[in-house]
């Protein structure tokens, strides 16, 4: 029982099917429900009407709405915990449910149902009395066949007595039941045309039909038009309910009036006296139907207006209390949300008027009389067209009108008659007019609020447009709360969610379902009728929705429109979360993988180069024992493959974050493959297996990036090699049409057919390579499927599943054709040829430094990365003396996109310099950054040292700056053992006060250190006169963190942003650092020279690089970047394309055979010359020369 301390009475309505049919009122709902909320009114109740609707879509499930949760039960808050009694509209309780009942009843709370199938206390229309009306209607046509179309077919309530009360009425007329005039509809449409259909299939004759609802009605008179009998003049029909389509249907469906509003009514009034009067409670309370009389029974058109009346000359007049009946019950007929006693007070005010306009001979007491009764006509949700049938009573009844009114004639009368007739039809014309308007105005409102909901992305918005637009549909307020879901009843505590039109209700606050509604919520003091209905969200019950609205029709689509809107909010407040998570996630990766690349690479790489130091020493000086050195090497050996493990995760992650770019050049793939098949045949033979590589001469030719296209193959022969115990393991390449395909085969444990697609996922190892112990992380096909997807080929393997038949794996990649390949024989840059890349986005300061470089003989190339994509392949194109970022983009990207050169074989060792300039403020700043991973190989400093090499006669000294004692001290070895002078600090202060000290001739310098970093250290090197030149070669981790790169991008700014010097100044230390690394550039052209005079002197001898290297007296791989950077090949493709040249000489001018001129320009196999040289020449020795001849 609710709180006692609440004086109003408070009752609930519980509707267990649907009230809403999706978002559409059920009619018969909406008519009881405006009875119970008239009479609530009346009489000063809080009304809680528990509703709900049915599920969006076609879904077949069935819910029931109920105060007690349970499966397929939507919970509605309206119970007898915040209610005096309850008004239950039951329809097939379940088990549970009518447990429940019996219980609130043996507990005496009140109760009332509004059907028969109620088990305690009904208020209910009398069917038998309806069904009665009907069959003595079509008995006085004369009819005596009647079929019947039952309701639902072994269910009780109004369907079981409405058939039991036309088997009476057979009964009482002396009529035979016929089972074959009698079917079910199931009182729905589709299912009475069904029912029709069977009776007029059993071939049983009727001439009258009545059914157990208007609504199955309906379909009947459609199988009947249907099967071409006429209604009435064939088949006499009268329905049950009178819903609104029977005034609609032609001709208009006779049906019985069931007394939905007055149920409705008396269903209030009965439960406000059990309330009051606990001890005499009347167990049934009847509503009487009534027949409306309309002409699809076969009655004529009744007439409402004056046309159809007449005056009734010879009949008494009549008492003026029995013509307010008449007119009461004439207007009755089409009345829908009105009692009789009602219009009956309505009609006596009226003729009160009327008879004083008449007495007066003044038409204003009736005019302001029929006014006040439209109005209240309006309030009623009535239809003024109720009145045309009473005022047609009044022109029929003139006799006791003048009787009642002596002073009056006939005239007068009828024209006072006539002008009230004039006032109706002026009302219903406006009032059809303004239902229209406020239609439109409604939808409009409700269009556009479901707009906003939609696109809401929160519940405060949602708050925000349901305060707004409520108003303007007519809901006072709107109340939504989640159920907390926490204990047993999961429905017990709520959050309000949003409110509309509450004020001082706060979002988030707590409340006890049951106490709802709270006097905080709505004041005592005034009486409260909420529609409350269930929040669904996918089907499941979240919460509830309050709203205080005289009109609930809007209710459910309101509710509808707000819970898409609740999970667009959920969706996207996951997106976000989401979102959230996954940028935290990238950030821990981020973090993840730089904390690789530091913790696990550093010491890895300093285990790799300090066992290659005592390798090289014991080797060189043969101090350290044989077993010695062997366990040095395998230490060496396994950091180098945890290495290759580690660089696969990288990798890896750099494609997932869109930063693993390839270079996009042409390229010989047999060239590329030869490197990986030496290796293949080292690793084949290491472990007793056979090889067999079966590769053209040359090409084809494709595009894209060397090193990962060997990557990917070395890859794929290792795991071949891996997983082959014995037998053979093969490298084939295949061309079709514009395609080449390469493919290594085993003879190896295979791979089942069912993991074929699945062995290329990141982290995934075969059941079979598991089971059998090979080891490994199973990245390598993963990346290898992502390298060669950016070459825009595709990777798949092919296997039986079983162990000797192994698998093969197999790339395919587009051939260019031979007129996309550059082929000649490059040259030497000139002096004056100095290729400079800039790199900008927009315009900036551009054009002035370009044209300024251009005006001292730069070759100047602006790139602009925000138009162009493949700016990385521009540059490897045009193999630039150095690069320069403008500021915005060194700003912003310049780190990665350095990162990104450095990556690059071919790119490796440009020059990269950041700069501001801003003219108008006479102010600019120049940044060098030459850049390498650390920690660095013997090679990669050797080669650093020999750029910058000093004169013979000055020994070189380089300064090491690193916090990290490990990599400083491998550092320091390796310059010493280089014949360097060494100079270390542990961070920017101790560099500077060694700066001071000792000019040195190279920095290497890391930028993370604490107390000073390297960004610090660089911009204090800028701002000295003395120490500006110093070569400064910046070490960082191979894979920079997003913080890591965006601290390295903030001192980039930090130092372009202060802008020491002036714009000209600017553009001179611009062409000065350029001179400095064109001067570089002379140097490493004077060692190719001479390497390019040793090849022309001995290129018809053997000569390999190793021997043109040590005669120049630099490294091997010293000497292929020297290459690559001023010619953009190998040392080896230069030797070849010069024997070309030298062969095409000779076949010009000698008579010398093939063979001898493939002997004399170095070539020991005349079909390997000829292959060569149709490739780089386009055709044969022998064309060659006939053509030329000729």
């Amino acid at each position: 029982m609710r709180n006692p301390t609440h004086y109003k009475p408070t009752i609930g309505f519980i509707c267990t099917w649907p009230v809403y049919q999706g978002t559409t009122i059920d009619r018969y709902a909406y008519s009881l429900i405006q009875g119970i909320s008239a009479a609530a009114n009346k009489h000063g109740c809080n009304l809680l009407l528990g509703c709900g609707f049915s599920p969006a879509g076609n879904s077949p499930q069935y819910r029931s709405f109920w105060p007690v949760p349970g499966p397929n039960v939507n919970f509605v808050p309206v119970g007898p915990w915040n209610t005096d009694g309850l008004i239950i509209v039951p329809d097939e309780l379940t088990k549970e449910q009518s447990q429940y009942v019996r219980d609130l009843l043996e507990s005496d709370f009140p109760l009332i149902f509004t059907t028969p199938e109620g088990p305690g206390p009904v208020v209910a229309v009398d069917n038998t009395l309806g069904i009665r009306q009907a069959f003595e209607h079509l008995l006085q046509h004369g009819h005596k066949q009647i079929a019947f179309i039952a309701g639902h077919i072994g269910q009780g309530g109004d369907s079981a007595e409405r058939l039991q009360a036309y088997r009476l009425a057979l009964q009482q007329a002396g009529l035979p039941e016929d089972p074959r005039l009698i079917a079910f509809g199931e009182h729905r449409r589709d299912d009475g045309r069904s029912a029709m259909q069977q009776i007029l299939d059993r071939g049983a004759a009727f001439t009258g039909l009545i059914a157990s609802n208007d609504l199955s009605c309906l379909g009947a008179i459609q199988c009947l038009k249907e099967a071409g009998r006429l209604i009435p003049d064939d088949v006499a029909v009268i329905g049950f309910d009178d819903i609104l389509d029977a005034r609609s249907l032609s001709p208009s469906l006779t049906t019985i009036r069931h007394p939905t509003f007055s149920l409705g009514y008396q269903a209030v009034v009965t439960l406000l006296d059990h309330i009051c009067n606990p001890v005499n409670r009347a167990a049934r309370v009847i509503v009487p139907p009534r027949l409306i009389v309309r002409q699809s029974c076969g009655c004529p058109p009744m007439g409402t207006g004056l046309a159809f009346s007449s005056i009734d000359s010879f009949e008494p007049a009549l008492k003026l209390s029995d013509l307010v009946h008449n007119m009461a019950e004439a207007s009755l007929i089409e009345a829908r949300n009105s009692l009789l006693e009602d219009l009956q007070e309505q009609c006596a005010h009226f003729l009160h008027a009327f008879l004083h306009s008449l007495r007066l001979q003044d038409t204003s007491p009736v005019l302001s009389e029929i006014k006040r009764v439209l109005a209240w006509t309006d309030e009623r949700d009535e239809d003024a067209h109720i009145w045309q049938a009473g005022i047609a009573i009044l022109y029929q009844k003139m006799n006791t009108l003048l009787h009642l009114a002596p002073e009056a004639d006939q005239v007068f009368t009828t024209s006072l008659i006539d002008r009230v007739h004039l006032e109706i039809s002026d009302q219903i014309q406006r009032r059809t007019t303004r239902s229209m308007i406020e239609h439109m105005d409604m939808m409009s409102q409700l269009g556009l609020m479901t707009a906003e909901l939609l696109a809401a992305m929160n519940v405060s918005e949602s708050a925000e447009i349901l305060a707004r637009h409520l108003p303007k549909v007519g809901i006072s307020n709107l109340l939504v709360a989640l159920y907390d879901n926490e204990g047993e009843d999961h429905t017990s505590q709520a959050t309000i969610l949003l409110t509309a039109g509450l004020p001082g209700i706060a979002q988030g606050q707590r409340l006890e379902t049951r106490r709802f509604p709270m006097p905080e919520i709505y004041p005592a003091d005034e009486s409260v009728q909420l529609t409350i209905l269930p929040l669904n969200v996918d089907n499941k019950t979240f919460g509830f929705a309050a709203f205080q609205a005289p009109n609930p029709e809007l209710c459910a689509a309101i509710v509808h429109n707000l819970s898409a809107a609740l999970r667009t909010s959920q969706l996207y407040n996951d997106a976000v979360e989401g979102r959230r998570m996954a940028e935290e996630a990238n950030h821990l990766k981020s973090r993840f993988l730089s904390m690789v690349s530091h913790e696990l690479r550093t010491p890895l790489s300093l285990i790799v180069g300090l066992s290659e130091m005592v390798l090289r020493e014991g080797q060189q000086q043969s101090r350290l024992p044989h077993a010695t050195l062997r366990d040095v090497e395998q230490i060496n050996t396994s950091a180098q493959h945890l290495a290759r493990l580690i660089g696969d995760v990288l990798d890896l992650a750099s494609s997932e974050a869109g930063q693993l770019h390839i270079l996009r050049e042409p390229l010989d793939l047999t060239e590329v493959l030869q490197v990986a098949a030496k290796i293949g045949e080292e690793l084949a033979r290491e472990k007793g297996l056979t090889w067999h590589a079966q590769l053209p001469p040359q090409g084809p030719w494709v595009t894209g990036d060397r090193t990962r296209l060997r990557q990917v193959t070395l890859n794929l022969i290792s795991n071949a090699v891996k997983f082959t115990p014995a037998g053979q393991v093969q490298l084939d390449v295949s061309i079709l049409d514009k395609t080449v395909t390469v493919s290594i085969s085993d003879t190896g444990i295979g791979i089942l057919p069912d993991e074929q697609s699945t062995v290329f996922n990141e982290f995934y190892r075969s059941r079979s390579a598991v089971e059998s112990g090979y080891g490994g992380l199973g990245l390598g096909l993963a990346i290898s499927k992502q390298l060669i997807e950016q070459h825009d080929g595709h990777i798949e393997v092919r296997s039986p599943g079983d162990l000797g038949n192994g698998s093969t794996f197999s790339f395919c990649l587009p051939i260019i054709s031979e007129t996309d390949v550059a082929v000649g024989l490059p040259h030497l840059p000139t002096a004056t040829a100095n290729p400079v890349v800039i790199l900008a986005e927009g315009a900036g300061s551009t054009p002035e430094l370009s044209g300024y470089l251009k005006l001292r003989g730069f070759d100047i190339h602006v790139c602009r990365v925000d138009e162009d994509r493949e700016w990385l392949s521009k540059i490897v194109q045009t193999v630039p003396s150095a690069i320069i970022l403008e500021e915005q983009l060194a700003s912003r990207e310049g780190w990665a996109m350095i990162g990104m050169l450095k990556r690059q074989s071919t790119t490796e060792n440009i020059p990269v310099l950041a700069y501001s300039l801003n003219s108008e403020h006479d102010q600019g700043q120049i940044l060098e950054l030459n850049y390498l991973h650390k920690p660095l190989s013997l090679d990669q400093l050797t080669k650093e040292l020999e750029r910058f090499k000093t004169p013979a006669e000055k020994l070189q000294t380089v300064l090491v700056v690193d916090d990290d004692p490990g990599i400083l001290e491998m550092h320091s070895r390796l310059i010493e053992q280089a014949g360097r002078q060494i100079l270390t600090a542990r961070n920017g202060r101790e560099a500077l006060v060694l700066i001071e000290q000792k000019m040195p001739d190279l920095i290497l310098l890391d930028l993370m250190m604490p107390e000073m970093d390297g960004f610090a250290l660089l911009d204090e090197l800028q701002a000295q006169e003395s120490t500006r030149s110093i070569p400064v070669i910046i070490l960082t981790a191979r894979l920079l963190s997003d913080a890591d790169l965006e601290r390295c991008n903030r001192g980039v700014a930090s130092i372009l942003g202060k802008g020491l010097f002036t714009a000209e100044e600017t553009l001179r230390h611009v062409e000065a650092a350029l001179m400095r690394q064109h001067t570089l550039s002379r140097a490493t052209q004077q060692l190719i020279r001479k390497a390019m005079t040793y090849i022309h002197a001995r290129y018809s001898e053997p000569i390999t690089r190793e021997e043109i290297a040590d005669h120049i007296g630099i490294s091997a791989d010293y000497l292929t970047d020297c290459f690559r950077q001023e010619l953009g090949i190998t040392p080896m493709i230069y030797i070849r394309r010069y024997r070309i040249r030298q062969a095409c000489e000779l076949l010009r001018s000698t008579d010398q055979s093939i063979t001898q001129v493939a002997l004399a320009v170095g070539f020991s196999d005349g079909a390997h010359f000829t292959r060569t040289f149709q490739r780089e020449v386009g055709l044969t020795p022998r064309t060659y020369r006939d053509d030329k001849r000729a």
